[in-house]
């Protein structure tokens, strides 16, 4: 169908889903007695603990990390790098 004289037509157009919207959850504002501010030591102190063999702790405290701040990307390399250690270690 042609659109009507004088419009364009809707390259592109995108439609609506039916069902309900999902919208991204927000991070807690406190996680365990930590808080956003509390990031740059915990980081430092999982790295400390990753290095000292700590896993279990190290892990522990990039998820608090991640917990406080989803996107956090030295989080996420943290976790990634502590599996492969992990994983050489066995």
């Amino acid at each position: 169908m042609a659109p009507e004289r004088g419009t364009l037509p809707l390259k592109g157009a995108v439609w609506p889903v039916s069902g309900p919207v999902m919208r991204p959850q927000k991070a807690p504002q406190n996680y365990d007695g930590f808080t956003a501010k509390d990031i740059p030591h915990l980081i430092r102190m999982a790295q400390n603990d990753a290095g000292a063999g700590r896993y279990e702790e190290a892990r522990r405290e990039f998820d608090f990390v991640l917990r406080l701040d989803p996107s956090n990307s030295e989080a996420k390399i943290g976790l990634k790098k502590l599996g492969l250690t992990e994983q050489e270690a066995r």
